[in-house]
């Protein structure tokens, strides 16, 4: 509350962010702060986040200053594909089938053909 008397805006959203308290840290920064801005905060505080192991407060991050390809990459990187495909099914759908053959491919060439063929069939190749 301080900061924000003070127009200290990108402070009090830090130091909402450092405690975990997700909902205040979001209402103080698009109530006060430039949308870009915010989205810069927001990534960097994300990737902190990603390096501490804290996917999912990192996924809901990008995803509140709409970077979903950031929340799915960061998945990926981790092999966390369950996650990952959940992402692109709510917010990048158009990549759904290509997603799938990506993962496919990669486990057939991994030796994991039961994942791949899930994958394939999902994505409707049937060959």
């Amino acid at each position: 509350r301080h900061y924000v008397r003070g127009q200290m805006f990108e402070a009090a959203v830090r130091m909402y962010l450092m405690a975990g308290l997700w909902e205040k840290a979001h209402q103080v920064a698009m109530t006060y702060m430039p949308t870009p801005d915010v989205s810069k905060l927001y990534v960097k505080h994300g990737r902190k986040l990603e390096s501490e192991g804290k996917l999912k407060d990192a996924a809901n991050l990008y995803l509140k200053v709409n970077e979903s390809l950031l929340a799915i990459n960061m998945y990926k990187k981790q092999q966390r594909y369950d996650e990952m495909l959940e992402l692109v099914k709510v917010h990048q759908k158009e990549m759904l089938d290509h997603t799938h053959l990506q993962l496919a491919e990669q486990f057939r060439r991994e030796g994991q053909f039961r994942r791949a063929e899930k994958h394939f069939l999902a994505a409707g190749n049937w060959e």
